[in-house]
């Protein structure tokens, strides 16, 4: 959980939260809550429209870089501070790279809502979602 977590991913969460939940638990509480809600705003944010949009992030103001990660600054993936919510970024999948800050997609391909689904319906059938 440890080395994902700065991603935020929906779906890494939900496993970590049901793993956890499963075996012996070994996440603090603070860990899950801070999944428990990283699950959430993952799922929250994450965009209706599957089209693969061109996204451009590199010039936007309010990203902060990391000038300890990024030696040489030869390139700026996986050194902002905080990443970028899913309806902002070029993230498709949940194996895809949250870092990223551009995509040259055209817009002429539309992926399957699999990459919400899974962590939604696992998180739900594990009792991680409770009705609102």
């Amino acid at each position: 959980w440890q080395l994902v977590a700065r991603g935020r991913s929906s779906l890494w969460s939900a496993i970590a939260l049901f793993g956890d939940s499963t075996t012996n638990p070994r996440m603090s509480d603070d860990d899950r809550a801070r999944a428990l809600d990283d699950m959430l705003w993952n799922l929250r944010t994450w965009p209706l429209d599957q089209v693969n949009w061109n996204v451009s992030n590199s010039q936007r103001q309010d990203i902060m870089y990391n000038p300890d990660i990024d030696r040489g600054a030869a390139s700026h993936d996986q050194s902002y501070l905080r990443v970028l919510p899913c309806n902002e970024r070029s993230q498709q999948r949940w194996n895809s790279n949250p870092w990223e800050v551009q995509d040259g997609g055209d817009g002429m391909m539309e992926v399957d809502p699999g990459a919400w689904v899974l962590p939604y319906w696992l998180a739900k059938w594990s009792g991680l979602l409770t009705p609102a």
